[in-house]
Formats: structure tokens, sequence, C-alpha cells
């Protein structure tokens, strides 16, 4: 790799970054001002190539997936995983890292081929679902949602297809899977799964148990989304928009995961504004951070509810509202780079937790994915950082996608990447790792 990443190559990259991104900010100045500018200047110069740089040092070209983290592409026991993959893709794509074109036009054939490869190496031939063989079905049931989610992902950005049918589709007699969950086989069944759940004390955590499951719910039938709304809309609070009394960091993270829902099975969501005020009332709290989605979740719910009315209400509502944001633009974007620094590692990646914590994130969805390490940067991290926090905060601000990288940048990532070599493992298993592990759709744990 020395003779791929030279200083010269470097140098030249920095310039012509440095040119795309002012190409965007003086279109931005129109909509947010010289100060919000200035602002969001700053906030681009924390990220640099050594992001993208140790984004493709994840890469295994023999499996064909992403790690989580160095510390997990360098120890045994430990492999890539899809949700990390299609994390990778994806910020790649929405970052300039792909030309501004789609993954599936800028990617080798042999690159393709082994993504697509990987996701169908994890499907098993009898329930549809996706296990990955570090972990086997020793899996919560978010963990294994979002990887049914995340393949799908996967197959749909290369034109591509699971080897199996999935949960998701329907039997040749036109009912539903029998390999959806059990409390999804019968509506009393569905309302005694949802009766257990306290939303007023954890939101946040419910609400990624419910978002992960979304398509599985559509898949189930009509009756159990609409059960899924009259039980939010009877738990939920008009005077915030939440399903907690007090306006936090984990409170707005509920609601985020909660209007995805919205999004996802088409409902207007209730109490949409109330619930826009609490979003952004977290977006400019100086509430301590202790990982990095407090502040990302405000901005995806700020924009999951400006779409959300501008569907089911009227846009000029909705463009209404976001000219109130946009009033705050050097405030809100001040405080976002102040947030996401905290996260940056000196190597130019980041971490899921803040730079200063001991031990990082080591578990995804209670499934082990790194060591936990003091400078361990996570693709979980880094893209929540970037396309997750700045891309949605530009989105709300009314400016759109700033991408962080240039042409020359993608030159140099997908060089990289077309020249990667498997890693050696270089440390031996950890002997907490099984202990992660859970009885396969494990609650929570």
């Amino acid at each position: 790799m020395k003779d791929l990443i030279t200083e010269e190559r470097l140098k030249k990259c920095r310039e012509a970054r440095t040119v795309m991104r002012e190409g965007y900010f003086e279109k931005a100045a129109s909509v947010i001002g010289d100060e919000g500018v200035r602002e969001l200047r700053e906030l681009y110069n924390i990220f640099d190539e050594g992001y993208y740089l140790w984004l493709a040092s994840l890469y295994d070209p023999k499996i064909g997936g992403f790690y989580f983290s160095r510390s997990g592409r360098d120890t045994e026991g430990f492999l890539p995983d899809i949700e990390s993959t299609v994390q990778a893709l994806n910020c790649a794509q929405n970052n300039g890292l792909t030309y501004g074109k789609p993954s599936r036009e800028v990617y080798s054939d042999n690159i393709k081929a082994a993504l697509v490869k990987f996701a169908q190496s994890l499907q098993d031939s009898e329930n549809g679902y996706f296990y990955h063989p570090q972990w086997g079905r020793n899996i919560n049931t978010p963990r294994r949602g979002r990887d049914l989610g995340w393949s799908t992902k996967l197959f749909n950005m290369f034109d591509a297809k699971p080897l199996y049918p999935t949960p998701l589709v329907k039997n040749e007699d036109g009912k539903k899977s029998a390999y959806l969950p059990e409390y999804l086989q019968s509506i009393d069944a569905f309302k005694k799964y949802l009766s257990e759940f306290n939303l007023a004390e954890k939101s946040y955590w419910i609400g990624n148990m419910l978002q992960s499951q979304a398509s599985q719910i559509r898949a189930a039938g009509d009756e159990f989304v609409r059960e899924l709304f009259s039980w939010l809309k009877a738990h939920q609070r008009a005077d915030n928009g939440l399903w907690q009394e007090v306006v936090n960091y984990d409170s707005v993270n509920g609601l985020m995961k909660l209007s995805l829902i919205y999004s996802a099975l088409s409902e207007p969501i209730p109490n949409a504004i109330q619930g826009l005020q609490s979003a952004i009332t977290a977006a400019l709290s100086d509430q301590e951070i202790v990982f990095c989605c407090q502040f990302y979740n405000p901005f995806s719910t700020i924009n999951s509810i400006l779409s959300n009315i501008a569907k089911f209400d009227s846009k000029t509502k909705a463009d209404d509202l976001r000219a109130q944001i946009i009033a705050k633009a050097p405030a809100i974007i001040k405080r976002t780079r102040e947030k996401v620094s905290l996260c940056r590692l000196p190597d130019g990646s980041f971490a899921y937790n803040p730079y200063y914590y001991e031990r990082k994130s080591y578990r995804s969805q209670m499934a082990p994915v790194s060591l936990g390490l003091k400078d361990d940067a996570d693709v979980n991290g880094a893209c929540i950082c970037l396309s997750g926090a700045v891309g949605n905060m530009c989105q709300a601000l009314g400016i759109g996608k700033i991408p962080a990288f240039c042409d020359e940048d993608a030159n140099l990532f997908h060089d990289i990447l077309n020249n990667a070599e498997q890693y050696p493992k270089i440390n031996p298993k950890p002997d907490w790792f099984d202990s992660c592990l859970v009885p396969e759709g494990t609650v929570w744990n």
C-alpha cells in the first residue's frame, strides 16, 4: 500500500477536496448565510483522508465484507458482518467515494461478486434469515431483524437476489411465512407482545426493537400494522410528541426509532410538530455525549418528521418549519461540530463513543464485533458521525447533503480496495467472546 498512499498523492487529494467543498459551501451561503458557512467549513475540516484510509483497511477481499473495527479484523473469532459492510458502502456512496454514482456502477466486478456472495453465504436455507458464522443463531431479535434488512439492502444495491425466500415473502398459497416470529402469527399474540413493553421509560430500546422488525410486521399483514400504530398512539404524549415525559437525548432517540417506523409503513406521525420541537431542543442540547447516536438521532428525527408532514399534511407547512431550523443554522452547526469532534480519533477515524472513553463499543446489538480498545474506531460510529449526523444536519438545513470527499479521494479509495489483501489474525480470541452470545430471539440482554 505504500506505493499507493504517497504524500504527493495525499496532497493532491487535499487540494482537490478543498476546491470541491468550497463549491458546495458557496451554494449553501444563500440558504444559511455567511456565518453558517463559516461554521460548516469548520465542521467539514475534521474529516480528512484518514477517514477513508481507515475504512478501506477493513475490507476483507477473500470473505467479501467489511469488519466492524481493526481490532476485530486482527483478532481470532471475529469476522466481517453484513451491517458494517452495507454501512461502509452507503457511507462511501453518500460522501463522494463513488463519484456521485450508485455503487453498482463503480465497484469492480470482483468486488461486487464477493459482496453478493458474502451476503448470500449468511442465509439459512430453511427459514430465510441471515446468520453470521461467528455468532450462529445466538443473536437477539434486533440483530436478526437488522441483518435481514441489511442483507436485503445489499442485494438491492447490486441488483442481486438471496438464494432462498426470506421471511418477508409470502408462500405460494398467499399466506405469510411460517418463519415469522410467533408473535406475528396471530393478532392476539402480537397484542400480548406489545403489552409487555413500557414505552414511558424505555422508548429508545423498544423503538429499536420494533423498528428492526418493521418489514416483518408489514409482512405479517395490515391488521398487525394497524394494531402497532393504535398502540403507539395510545401511549404517546401530546405535549412533546414523545413517549416519555422529559425531553432529552434518550426520549428523542426513541422518537427517532419510532418515526422511522411511521415512514417505513407510510403512516402520518401524530403530534408531529411537538415532536419536531423536541428534536430541535435535543440537537442544541449541551447534555453530555455518551455515544454518537445522541447527536445523530435528532437530525434523523427532524428529517423524518418534515418528510412525513410534507407527505401527509402539506409541503408548505414543512417548508415553514424548516425555515425555523435554518434560522438557527450557525448555532446548530457549531454545536454539532463540538459533539462530533468528541468521537474523532488521532488517525482521522471515528468511534461510537467519545475519544476519552477507555473502552469503546465492542458489541453491536449485543453481538461481539470488537475488542473495544481506547483507540479502536468502528464502522457504525464513523458512519453515524459523517453520513448520519452531518449528512442529516445538512438535509435538515435545506442545503442538501455535501460530500466530504472528491474524485481524487475516490480514486485512492478504490485503488486500495482493488489491491486489498486479507490481514493476518495476530490476537487470540478473547475469553469473553462466547459470553456475549444469547439464545436466538432474545428480546434484550
